[in-house]
């Protein structure tokens, strides 16, 4: 059994060691206390199965969701939402303004960055099965793929990313929604 008395000599970049001792004194606490603090916080995101870049990425999601107003609710209550108000011009016109104002915080936000949107439809789609955004030459292929979303869920979910692809000020060349399966093919 290790001895938690016992302490190790790390190398830190010096630029990152500085910023670390700004905010520990900033937060009222010495850096080892801060560090020792942070790397268990690391380890125990690394037992839950996450990376740092991964949590990040999750914590900027959370970020633009908080800013702009979202809620979580469970998926049968959107489900029961959209059985109600059937695939109406209204409702899907509601889904695209919701995904420009999402596309215009995160270009300003994140400088546009592809990686957020990816990011975001993946961690907070959960029922995306796949998602994934190729670059193909001067344009780039949006793809998400569900086994559980409607011709309804699958068609507001198309508008809303129309929506947020628009927000991010890219141009639709070609999009192909059927159940389920949404593919958008675009440009800046």
């Amino acid at each position: 059994m290790p001895d938690a008395s016992r302490k190790k000599l790390i190398y830190v970049s010096e630029d990152v060691l500085e910023r670390l001792a700004r905010l520990a004194y900033a937060r009222g606490e010495s850096l080892a206390k801060l560090l020792d603090r942070v790397l268990r916080q690391v380890v125990e995101a690394f037992d839950m199965g996450y990376n740092m870049e991964e949590l990040i990425d999750l914590l900027k999601v959370v970020e633009v969701e908080k800013k702009l107003g979202a809620v979580f609710v469970p998926h049968e209550v959107v489900e029961t939402l959209l059985e109600k108000t059937g695939d109406s011009d209204d409702v899907r016109r509601v889904f695209y303004e919701a995904g420009r104002a999402y596309g215009l915080y995160i270009r300003n936000k994140y400088r546009g960055s592809l990686d957020i949107v990816r990011s975001f439809l993946e961690k907070t789609r959960w029922d995306l099965n796949e998602v994934s955004v190729v670059e193909q030459g001067d344009s780039y292929k949006l793809m998400c793929v569900s086994t559980v979303m409607d011709e309804v869920e699958t068609s507001m979910t198309a508008s809303f990313i129309e929506g947020l692809l628009a927000g991010l000020g890219y141009t639709i060349l070609r999009e192909e929604v059927s159940k389920g399966i949404i593919v958008v093919e675009f440009k800046a």
